[in-house]
């Protein structure tokens, strides 16, 4: 009896290899079942834990700046016709320590030309993730005067009203998050201030365009990268 026993476990071997499922008569021959409890339970989702709190979603526009932390001025990339170093959002009728928030922003000559930012012209680069151009030194953040076309870009005490949450894009524009058809652009006028290399231009939202890219496409610029 033994021995039919053994050759037909034999018979069956192939069938055994070929399927976890097949039983064997007699418990002889069988194949080990795979453990998937862990498999499962690295894939299976899990379900929202009652009364947990919901995380608003970032804007695919917040998420391309979300890596950046730091001091950084906001430049449009092309210098136009800045003398030294281009324009940069600036408080405007006021310079470094003694700018007034309350004058709003401008774009005007990048002090970093100098060696270092200027307060006046820094912004959190880690508050962009957080759609807002927030200027540490002054406790203010941009604020446009409505979401419309012509609105002015000033300064305010940051509290998330819908003028206040701005964007600036993987692209360079900056618009507010309710109309991304507007964005925030340097007048074609230039003025000049304290001296002939001080260029100013003054800002406000217009419809964004490609033709106006020379005067609405920004990026930040820090102390490094000027360095470098």
């Amino acid at each position: 009896m033994k021995s039919w026993m053994n050759l037909n476990c034999r018979s069956k071997m192939a069938r055994c290899g070929q399927s976890a499922l097949v039983f064997v008569l007699l418990g002889a021959c069988s194949a080990p079942q795979a453990d998937v409890s862990s498999s499962e339970s690295a894939v299976t989702p899990q379900a929202d834990v009652a009364g947990a709190p919901r995380v608003d979603a970032v804007s695919p526009q917040a998420q391309a700046v979300a890596s950046q932390t730091g001091p950084v001025e906001i430049t449009l990339v092309d210098e136009l016709d800045g003398i030294k170093s281009g324009y940069c959002l600036d408080i405007a009728r006021g310079q470094k320590a003694d700018a007034n928030p309350a004058n709003g922003l401008q774009a005007h000559t990048c002090y970093s030309h100098e060696g270092e930012l200027a307060i006046d012209q820094i912004f959190d680069a880690s508050k962009l993730a957080d759609e807002q151009l927030f200027m540490p030194e002054f406790d203010v953040c941009a604020t446009v005067s409505a979401v419309e076309l012509d609105a002015t870009v000033g300064l305010a005490a940051c509290d998330g009203s819908e003028t206040q949450r701005l964007v600036l894009s993987a692209a360079g524009k900056i618009s507010p998050v309710a109309d991304s058809s507007l964005c925030v652009t340097a007048a074609d006028e230039t003025r000049t201030g304290r001296s002939e290399t001080n260029l100013m231009r003054a800002l406000s939202l217009q419809s964004c365009s490609d033709g106006l890219a020379a005067t609405q496409v920004w990026r930040t610029r820090s102390e490094d990268d000027r360095a470098g």
